[in-house]
């Protein structure tokens, strides 16, 4: 992975996940401008001087990039252009924009509603968590899409299909976060004219600065922490959200992504940039110690794919309309997964253990029935018989393992004309021996 040549802005990269991807495009050999309100001579109202945007230029350079400090207040417009026109003058370019910009940890309150909640504080939060982003927005994707291939990369907590089914926190800190989902979908309905990406992107349990404080750990020896909270075996540094912000940078089919909200743990499946035991700094032996034993850790590991799964399938199914395209575009949009044939190889191993596994294969079984109900819908004013749906999936699996024997061009472009075929020859003979086929 390499993004020589690559200029870079992460707005909000003083700590915690914007450093964390700041050092990973750093480490990919990508120009990184950080910026951010602390600096060595000047906290912000953080208070914090034990980490500061010099900090973090300094880590993108010892990690093989360029770091460049700049401080920058985002809720203040004229700074934000003045640190794009700069870019421009020094570098001519823009091709990754990172809005990590955030802020609000000191203001919002656990658990409290709207009226109980400091309100000045709640409108502070979400000045600072939505209107600084997209003032950056404003002034820097213009020079981005002046070349195509941009990213834009809106750094939130939480996926969209998370934050809709979960409340977070308080009304302010809810809303915070499920804006930038949505902002980041709308961004990519503009940019994708430009030939340019928009994504937003969740870290998992982050062990951030302030994270790790709480704990009254370090980053060395986090693990202890896991003796009184053992859930924490789960959390990740920084630097791997950076890793897949790096992925996608990298990724010359990103826009494959474009509108999506993501997560680092699924883009390191995706992407394969890290394992289990590397994610949480454990040794294989210690993840089964703690889970049990192998096959526990294994099933668990499992489920959570098939959790993912059945999200991304219902969110898909929900946003296609229902129609035969929108049937082409579901099952074209569950195809991305499988990214290259070293990677649908790997798949083929894992499911393998689901077969092998009575849970796994009645997840599967279940997931199945979703994706059908899904697909005769989208077939259900055509006059073809229910059962299409059934024979449209099955079709799309059979595109797929055909496609890993001669991959020759991208997965979703085998799938998509594949699956076109095989809709046009459902509908012409819908009334003919077809029909009474599906029905027999």
């Amino acid at each position: 992975m390499t993004l020589s040549g690559k200029v870079a802005l992460v707005a909000g990269a003083t700590r915690g996940a914007g450093r964390g991807i700041a050092t990973e495009l750093g480490a990919a050999g990508a120009t990184v401008y950080v910026t951010g309100r602390t600096t060595r001579e000047q906290p912000s109202e953080y208070g914090r001087a034990s980490e500061t945007i010099e900090e973090t230029a300094e880590l993108v350079s010892a990690a093989g990039g360029k770091g460049i400090a700049i401080q920058v207040d985002h809720l203040v417009p004229q700074q934000v252009q003045t640190l794009i026109e700069r870019i421009r003058t020094e570098q001519g370019r823009l091709d990754i924009l990172v809005n990590d910009i955030w802020g609000g940890e000191k203001l919002f309150e656990w658990d409290k509603p709207v009226w109980d909640h400091d309100l000045d504080n709640g409108l502070r939060l979400l000045r600072l968590g939505i209107d600084t982003h997209l003032i950056t927005a404003h002034f820097a994707l213009p020079l981005m899409i002046e070349r195509p291939g941009g990213l834009l990369v809106e750094v939130t907590d939480g996926t969209a299909d998370y934050n809709a089914n979960h409340y977070r926190l308080s009304p302010f800190y809810d809303l915070a976060k499920v804006s930038v989902n949505r902002m980041a979908w709308a961004h990519a309905k503009d940019l994708e004219k430009h030939g340019a990406t928009a994504v937003s992107l969740t870290p998992g349990w982050l062990r951030s600065e302030m994270m790790l404080e709480a704990f009254g750990v370090r980053e060395d020896n986090w693990r202890e922490a896991t003796a009184k909270v053992p859930h924490f075996v789960i959390s990740e540094s920084p630097r791997f959200v950076g890793r897949a912000v790096a992925a996608l940078a990298a990724d010359t089919e990103r826009m494959r992504w474009n509108g999506q909200s993501l997560s680092s743990g699924g883009l390191a499946q995706f992407y394969g940039f890290t394992d289990l035991s590397k994610r949480c700094g454990l040794s294989g032996a210690t993840l089964v110690q703690r889970f049990g034993s192998k096959a526990v850790l294994k099933q668990k590991s499992l489920l959570i794919a098939w959790d993912r799964l059945d999200a991304d399938t219902a969110r898909l199914a929900g946003s296609v309309p229902r129609t035969p395209e929108g049937a082409i575009e579901l099952l074209v949009g569950l195809t991305g997964q499988y990214g290259t044939i070293d990677t649908y190889a790997e798949g083929l191993l894992i499911l393998r253990e689901d077969l092998r596994d009575p849970q796994l294969r009645a997840r599967g079984a279940a997931w199945r029935d979703q994706l059908c109900a899904a697909l005769d819908a989208c077939f259900a004013q055509t006059g073809v018989p229910a059962g299409v749906g059934l024979l449209a999936a099955t079709h799309w699996q059979g595109a797929l393992l055909w496609w890993g024997f001669d991959p020759k061009q991208s997965v979703e472009r085998y799938v998509e004309q594949s699956l076109r075929d095989f809709v046009a020859l459902i509908l012409d003979t819908a009334a003919g021996p077809f029909h009474e086929t599906v029905e027999r």
